[in-house]
């Protein structure tokens, strides 16, 4: 069972704020958005399943991204579940830096940042799954030979290419994960901070 905390008001004030990203000029100035919309990937595609996650949730989570010596952070907000993902991302400061959706078949990305992302946008689905997904789909998707599970991490790729720590099991989501892309040479520490259940009948 995941274990599931935060404060609904707070959940539903935070996606207000998110809602509010979609008018443009709000905030008193005007801003120029980049779209992109591009196909799945075969590891991401076959991934993103209502499987992929036990239940419809809405998280808040503070990443950080390093490569080398460069270094991105970014609060995320999320809703996933059935078919569907989310994900706005907002600086340390809180200003609008991109808007990320996906349908099982694409990704579409918005961005108002003035610089591009360091790694593709497709990435931030790809690895959630990989970090929070239920190991017995991810087995029967990637197969037991692409990924091992332990008490006390996760590892894809035959060569153990992607590495998650801790492996919580899916028993909580609130705390701090960690994956190391070793053939990329990039990682993510991923901490959540709120979590929210969802009602799948009333997303409906």
């Amino acid at each position: 069972m995941i274990e599931i905390t935060g404060s609904r008001a707070a959940i539903r004030t935070l996606w207000l704020f998110c809602a509010f990203w979609m008018l443009p000029g709000c905030l008193g100035h005007s801003v120029n958005r980049k779209q992109s919309r591009v196909q799945y990937e075969d590891d991401v595609r076959v991934l993103y399943a209502a499987q992929a996650v036990q239940k419809p949730v809405v998280l808040v989570q503070q990443v950080i991204f390093a490569q080398g010596d460069e270094t991105f952070e970014f609060t995320a907000m999320i809703e996933v579940g059935g078919e569907s993902f989310s994900m706005a991302g907002l600086s340390p400061l809180g200003n609008r830096l991109f808007l990320l959706t996906a349908d099982g078949q694409t990704i579409q990305y918005e961005s108002q940042m003035l610089f591009e992302l360091p790694f593709p946008p497709r990435f931030l689905v790809r690895d959630f799954l990989l970090m929070f997904g239920e190991e017995r789909f991810l087995t029967r998707v990637l197969g037991s030979a692409r990924c091992r599970f332990s008490d006390s991490m996760r590892e894809f790729g035959a060569a153990s290419d992607i590495i998650v720590t801790p492996n919580t099991r899916g028993e909580t989501l609130i705390g701090k994960m960690n994956l190391e892309n070793r053939r990329l040479g990039y990682s993510l520490e991923v901490t959540t901070v709120q979590a929210d259940a969802v009602d799948a009948g009333a997303a409906q």
